[in-house]
């Protein structure tokens, strides 16, 4: 199991409450712990070596460093497997690509009160689209470790996508309380008010988000939101300028909302049809582009 690979270099990630030298090296440690998180230590590595160019004497970025040779090396057995011989069934199993046995090696574990076992089943469940089975399990986790700050976001996500989102917003809110750097929880706070009809406040906890992190993907909310507002020329430039990294039925629905909205019929035109191109199911956006298309008959008449 990945995560149970990786949790050394997670702690000292998070735990260390590590302060960089400038934020260029700050940056090559995120996206060194973004790909460690997708299992690809190669890019890891070179993101650290990259901050370590930087900072060749930066005692943190070196603790990292050794933390990913020993997590990345086949031979090494982490500390949760050595100790606990149920998570070292499961992650043999899922190794053997027996993923039920692996399911239900955890789920007895945690049934019988092991709070790792409770975390990484809820986290298997919500990966597998389980949500009210993650949802158990999470809460199991909490019960036996309230301290343990992931079990909160990772109940908060299962709460929004069941669309329980005054849960959701209180697991969240729980989860920033104990990781107030953390930009994910402000990220799935934006998301939960956007769905629950609340823009105002769902732009409020998108900026504090952005204020930690303005990657790509809290940049796409924050236009989404924007547009839920009826910023829409706000909106659209926001939305435009990420074109070239996100290449999306959402985005293009979005800028083409925006164009309708500001009477630019072409363009919205042109911007809804890319979204169709690009989406896997059309029909709404289907009926858009018609409705887009009637006003410009009309114009022309």
């Amino acid at each position: 199991m990945k995560k149970i690979l990786l949790v050394c270099f997670m702690c000292c990630l998070t735990f260390s409450q590590c302060v960089f030298a400038n934020e260029e090296t700050e940056d090559y440690v995120d996206m060194a712990s973004s790909a460690v998180t997708d299992g690809d230590y190669t890019t890891a590595r070179q993101y650290v070596n990259q901050a370590l160019s930087i900072d060749p004497q930066d005692k943190s970025i070196l603790d990292l460093k050794y933390t990913l040779d020993i997590v990345s090396n086949p031979n090494y057995i982490p500390y949760l497997r050595q100790t606990n011989p149920a998570l070292n069934q499961a992650f043999n199993a899922k190794k053997s690509g027996n993923k039920d046995s692996e399911t239900d090696i955890l789920e007895q574990d945690a049934n019988n009160g092991n709070f790792w076992s409770c975390y990484f089943v809820a986290d298997l469940y919500r990966k597998n689209g389980n949500y009210h089975s993650a949802i158990n399990f999470y809460r199991k986790a909490i019960t036996l470790n309230s301290q343990y700050i992931q079990a909160y976001l990772g109940l908060g996500i299962a709460q929004y996508e069941t669309g329980d989102y005054a849960s959701a917003i209180s697991s969240l809110q729980k989860y920033i309380e104990l990781n107030p750097k953390s930009d994910i929880g402000y990220t799935m706070l934006a998301k939960c008010y956007l769905a629950d009809g609340n823009a105002n406040l769902a732009l409020n906890y998108i900026e504090k988000a952005l204020y930690i992190s303005d990657n790509l993907e809290n940049k796409l909310l924050q236009g989404e939101i924007l547009y839920e507002r009826g910023y829409y020329a706000q909106a659209k430039g926001i939305l435009e300028g990420l074109k070239t990294n996100i290449q999306t039925a959402d985005i293009y629905k979005y800028i083409g909302l925006c164009d309708y909205k500001l009477n630019n019929y072409t363009d919205a035109l042109l911007n809804v049809d890319k979204a169709i191109i690009l989406s896997d199911d059309a029909g709404n956006l289907n009926l858009l582009y018609n409705e887009i298309k009637e006003k410009i008959d009309k114009q022309n008449i």
